[in-house]
């Protein structure tokens, strides 16, 4: 009977959260291929070491290593904007086929719904995702979809109320 910790020690003893050490976020792990992709720039003899995601809005910290001696990588330093801490317009939501918040709530706004997830769905069906190489949170991205969808429904049927119910008067 093997030990799989033996094989991977590391791996077993490193937690699969840790606070950001900025914004105190709870954040994820990320795979190291997520961060070699997205980084434009990594330092020569970079120790190897667990990243994590740090999706806190206000933070300007991305990646953060556990092992302390790893460098931190900040929005100025990846390749893509990050979709969870911009407030500029052309937010990304799906990396991979280029959804932005924007797209979604026009279509929204056209049509009262969203083909995002399912379109996305029949890619990633296809095998024609690459989320672990594109998304900075090294994940699907139908997840953020599905928030982004129904944040910009409930926008939508806000601004469609009478203002006495608490809606604007855009409809």
């Amino acid at each position: 009977m093997s030990d799989s910790c033996s094989i991977q020690e590391a791996a077993c003893e490193t937690p699969l959260v840790m606070n950001c050490p900025v914004s105190g976020t709870r954040s994820k792990q990320v795979a190291a291929l997520t961060v070699k992709s997205l980084v434009g720039h990594l330092p020569f003899g970079m120790p190897s070491t667990q990243y994590y995601f740090c999706d806190a809005p206000g933070c300007d910290v991305v990646y953060f290593p556990l092992h302390p001696e790893a460098p931190t990588f900040r929005r100025e330093d990846l390749l893509v904007r990050i979709g969870a801490k911009e407030t500029e317009d052309s937010i990304p939501v799906c990396y991979c086929f280029g959804i932005t918040r924007n797209q979604i709530q026009e279509e929204i706004r056209k049509t009262g719904e969203s083909t995002a997830a399912e379109r996305v769905k029949a890619e990633v069906k296809a095998g024609r995702c690459a989320c672990e190489v594109k998304n900075p949170a090294g994940k699907c991205c139908l997840g953020d979809i599905a928030r982004t969808v129904k944040l910009a429904q409930e926008s939508a049927n806000a601004n469609l109320l009478p203002a006495s119910f608490g809606g604007g008067d855009k409809a």
